[in-house]
């Protein structure tokens, strides 16, 4: 149980409960200010706000246990990706569930290939970073 507000004697919230374990009743328990939350919202809203274009947009490839690694292989080289880089791409996927296929200028350049991919049934996003 995490998540809620953690308040003082008075009612006033303090802080937000991060980790609340009811076996322990009450030590162990941990908690950030709201001092620290109010920064962390105020900096989460200032970039959503933010007109700035997103600084990178890449096409990621996800894991997936349905598709063979020849299947992959051949899918991302006939999109124009070298063996090399097709390679690299599965590895990423593999060993953390992600890799990035390749980064993008424009969006519209990431969504025709991702469109592409996943018409041959492969697992891929386009994230702007």
């Amino acid at each position: 149980m995490s998540g809620g507000p953690l308040l003082d004697h008075a009612g006033r919230v303090v802080g937000i409960n991060t980790l609340v374990r009811p076996e322990l009743r009450g030590i162990g328990n941990y908690a950030i200010s709201s001092n620290v939350a109010m920064k962390a919202i105020e900096d989460i809203v200032a970039r959503a706000s933010s007109p700035e274009l997103p600084s990178s947009i890449k096409l990621v490839l996800y894991n997936d246990r349905f598709n063979t690694r020849a299947r992959v292989s051949t899918q991302l080289q006939a999109a124009g990706l070298s063996a090399a880089d097709a390679e690299e791409a599965m590895l990423a996927a593999h060993q953390t569930g992600r890799g990035v296929i390749r980064e993008f200028e424009s969006v519209e350049e990431a969504e025709e290939m991702r469109a592409k991919l996943a018409a041959a049934d492969l697992l891929v996003e386009v994230m702007r970073v």
